[in-house]
């Protein structure tokens, strides 16, 4: 999908790639009128065909944040959702499912990774009463994620320091599915079972355990 690169979909002009899977690729795009309106856009392929998967282009431009699939709750629900624009902000090009977002600051995953994000007991604290809080939306919404993954959430910079997003909100809705990654995935959905709240929770400890250690 490099290829993308410099052409304008629905407004909005592809700048970069920073990321590309078997199941999508992830640009950076700004309104083609005005560039200082930054966001991100994420090209979905059905059935994991993505065709641009060895890109070369990709290599060096990657970004730690899973976004395969379009935000359901949004900025306008809760600031712990992602910013989406309030026009043009999804479609379908040449075939494929496309949806924009904000530009991701940091990964979660830098708390652990990075040796220029300094993090205090304190901060890890904030991110997982942050994780829980939006755990706690989502199950008084009924709404249970096939998988939870440090992937899944990035770091918004605010004026009051970092806030948790949750940006990839791949909701079970009772159909068979496949986790790529089961890094962070409780015992129970490995063995088959049908993931309830439980296991997001297992998972989010899972999560934790990586992030202070």
């Amino acid at each position: 999908m490099a290829s993308l690169i410099g052409k304008v979909i629905d407004g909005w002009r592809v700048q970069e790639a920073i990321k590309c899977t078997p199941r999508c690729s992830l640009f950076k795009v700004c309104w083609d009128t005005n560039e200082e309106t930054k966001f991100c856009m994420t090209v979905v392929y059905k059935d994991s065909d993505n065709p641009d998967y060895n890109d070369n282009s990709f290599e060096n431009n990657l970004t730690d944040v899973n976004a395969f699939v379009k935000p359901e709750y949004t900025y306008y629900t809760s600031h712990c959702f992602p910013i989406v624009p309030l026009k043009n902000a999804s479609g379908v090009y040449e075939g494929h499912e496309w949806f924009v977002y904000e530009r991701v600051s940091k990964p979660l995953s830098d708390v652990a990774t990075s040796n220029t994000l300094k993090v205090s007991r304190d901060d890890e604290i904030n991110i997982a009463v942050q994780i829980l809080e939006i755990l706690q939306f989502l199950f008084a919404q009924n709404k249970v994620l096939k998988n939870l993954d440090v992937h899944d959430f990035f770091l918004r910079r605010t004026t009051k320091g970092y806030r948790v997003i949750l940006l990839n909100q791949d909701f079970y809705t009772k159909e068979s599915f496949t986790i790529e990654d089961t890094t962070y995935t409780s015992t129970s959905v490995i063995h088959g079972n049908e993931p309830t709240m439980r296991d997001n929770v297992v998972s989010f400890v899972y999560i934790m355990l990586f992030l202070i250690n």
